[in-house]
């Protein structure tokens, strides 16, 4: 992959290509609550290590369920 100014449309392809990622246009909706906390705090799980993907979902599902009112307006 080049690092010139016209780029874009190499990178475009490479993404395509390598990752199956046809689209880079911006989602239509922003995310929802419980979405943001889930980027939020999975990130922070991996980071700690934790790449248990199935585990980390139950995990977070089961907190988002018992996280209170204040704090999911906060998201």
């Amino acid at each position: 992959m080049k690092t010139e100014e016209n780029s874009y449309e190499e990178y475009k392809r490479y993404l395509e290509n390598s990752l199956g990622i046809t689209s880079l246009t911006a989602p239509k909706n922003p995310m929802n609550p419980y979405m943001r906390f889930y980027l939020e705090r999975s990130s922070e799980e991996r980071s700690n290590g934790n790449n248990d993907w199935n585990a980390l979902a139950k995990t977070l599902a089961i907190e988002w369920k018992n996280l209170s009112a204040n704090k999911k307006e906060y998201y």
